[in-house]
Parts: structure tokens; C-alpha cells; sequence
């Protein structure tokens, strides 16, 4: 059964607060290549920031990881930047869509999903996950957004999602950034949290896959520890503990 996400609100300032995730805005450049971008007017790009200067439509880059996050499914994952669909990232001045762009000529699967290695919890305890969302599109089955919750990231896969959030007109998360939480609780001292896209739109009657480049996307990401393993009441101990010596007095005997 899926965990229930809560929507928060829908606002356009950033919050800050303490967290346990690394680069949750995506404001790190990328240390990897970029495989895909919309450079379509040549201008000389000399850093990842010149991406941001494309304009409306073109500012943005489909790198191979980003730091702090590794992709487990997909083409890679698409940074835009301030402006590129008409609005601006809730957080900073980038945000991601994880149906990711691709390379018109040869379309296929564009859903990408990413995650990242999370140490140092503590195995029974609480954490609450925060992040925002927008749906590109009012579409349905378009903009669906997986969010993934896994001891190791061999358990990562498109389909293994605990959560979704998709399109919600309700919610109106197409015309404003929309805030989720989820309650999340650590199975080991290591997890992996992740995102993936979901769309089931296709590019068109000749791609081989799921996804159409226009989908979920996702900004502010954090995480932050909510309470500790409820310990058994001390008269369980004291039982269990008696129950022990007895146990053992009858082995004695």
C-alpha cells in the first residue's frame, strides 16, 4: 500500500530549514556530461551557468548525474532554469522535470528517475520528506511523479515507488508550485530516497517507450528527522527479563 501525501500548500517562497538531503534545490552544477540540451541558437557555452541565459524554451541541460544524486533509470536528468516554461523554481533559480528532454530524432523512454544514498539514520526512526511539485501539463497519466524509500538502491526500479503525486486540479499544482509531505520511517541506517518520472504519454506513435518530454517536476527536496524508535515500556522489560530467569532456572533444573 502506498504511503498517503499530504499537500502542504501551494506558494511560491522558498523555506528554509535543516535537512538531511544534499543539493535538495538543485543549485549544484553537474559534474557530469550533458547529453542533451536546447542550445538551439549556438550560443558559446563556456559553463553550466550560460544554460541559464538561453532564454524561455532553451534554458535548460540534460546532464548524466547531478552532484549529491544518481540516476537508476532513464535518459538522464533535465535541470531547467528560471523561466524556461514561463515561471520560475520555487527554490533558488533551478528545478527539475523528470520526464526528460530528448533528442527528437530518436525519442524514446524519457522518464528518468534519480536517488541518493542517505547515511546515519536511525533504523525505527521518523522523518518527514518535503518537496514541491508542479505538473507540466493538465494531461492525464502525464506528469505522474514516483517518490522511491529503499534499504540499497539494487531494491530501485521505475515501478517500485511507495508514493505518486501526478496532475490535481483541485490542487491546482499546474498553475502554482505545490508543497507534499510524506512520513517516512528508516528500515536500516542506510536509504536511499529517490524521484522518478511517470508519465505514460507517448512522443508519438513511433517511440519505443513511455514519456513525451513534458511531465513532473520537482523542486526543494528535503528531509529531517521527526522522533526516535518508540522504546517497549519498562514494565515489558522487566517482564521480559523475568521471563528470562525463569527460563533459564528451569534449564538449571
Amino acid at each position: 500500500m502506498y504511503k498517503a501525501l499530504i499537500v502542504v500548500a501551494a506558494l511560491a517562497a522558498g523555506q528554509a530549514s535543516a535537512t538531511l538531503v544534499t543539493n535538495g534545490s538543485f543549485e549544484s552544477n553537474p559534474d557530469s556530461a550533458i547529453v542533451y540540451n536546447g542550445n538551439a541558437q549556438n550560443k558559446p557555452i563556456n559553463s553550466f551557468d550560460d544554460y541559464g541565459t538561453l532564454g524561455k524554451g532553451y534554458s535548460w541541460a540534460v546532464s548524466a548525474s547531478l552532484p549529491g544524486w544518481t540516476v537508476f533509470y532513464g535518459p538522464g536528468v533535465e535541470t531547467q532554469f528560471n523561466n524556461t516554461l514561463g515561471f520560475n523554481a520555487q527554490d533558488g533559480s533551478r528545478y527539475l522535470e523528470l520526464d526528460t528532454h530528448f533528442n527528437y530524432s530518436t525519442p524514446g523512454n524519457s522518464n528518468s528517475g534519480i536517488f541518493q544514498q542517505l547515511t546515519g539514520l536511525q533504523v525505527g526512526a521518523t522523518y518527514e520528506l518535503s518537496f514541491w511539485y508542479r505538473s507540466r501539463t493538465t494531461a492525464a497519466d502525464d506528469n505522474g511523479l514516483g517518490v522511491y524509500w529503499k534499504p540499497n538502491a539494487g531494491l530501485l526500479n521505475q515501478a517500485s515507488y511507495i508514493s505518486k503525486v501526478d496532475y490535481d486540479a483541485q490542487a491546482g499544482n499546474d498553475k502554482a508550485w505545490t508543497q507534499y509531505k510524506v512520513t517516512l520511517v528508516a528500515s536500516a541506517n542506510q536509504m536511499v530516497l529517490g524521484f522518478g518520472g511517470l508519465g505514460d504519454k507517448l512522443y508519438n506513435a513511433n517511440a519505443a517507450a513511455n514519456g513525451n518530454g513534458k511531465g513532473g517536476l520537482l523542486d526543494n527536496v528535503s528531509l529531517e528527522f521527526v522522533s526516535a524508535p518508540v522504546s517497549a515500556p519498562a514494565t515489558v522489560g522487566l517482564f521480559g527479563l523475568a521471563a528470562l530467569g525463569l527460563m533459564l532456572r528451569r534449564r538449571k533444573a
